[in-house]
């Protein structure tokens, strides 16, 4: 997470693009302990806020093998099937989950 400023130490360009992003409905969170938590802000000047940050999502594919004879002597290795899935935040999201036949 980027370095924040309790309120009172922001510029009027630091406090304008938090006031944007709560304006266009992004998640505002407020230093609150150790913890950053959701806030409704009310903007107070002992306080720290941030965006909270875009959830990192990356595409995972995992094929699967099945065999079948080429001939009598040797087996070769083919894909058979396709899982694919997106981790959210290194999390892998269920919803996402697909399995293909190839």
């Amino acid at each position: 997470m980027e370095e924040t400023k309790l309120w009172r130490d922001m510029t009027r360009e630091e406090k304008g693009a938090l006031l944007l992003a709560h304006y266009e409905g992004k998640v505002i969170q407020e230093d609150f302990g150790s913890d950053w938590i959701k806030a409704d802000p009310t903007w107070r000047d002992c306080l720290q806020y941030c965006v909270k940050p875009e959830p990192l999502r990356e595409q995972v594919k995992i094929y699967g093998r099945g065999l079948y004879w080429c001939d009598a002597k040797k087996r070769v290795p083919q894909d058979t099937h396709v899982i694919s899935f997106m981790l959210v935040d290194g999390e892998p999201d269920l919803d996402s989950l697909s399995i293909e036949k190839l």
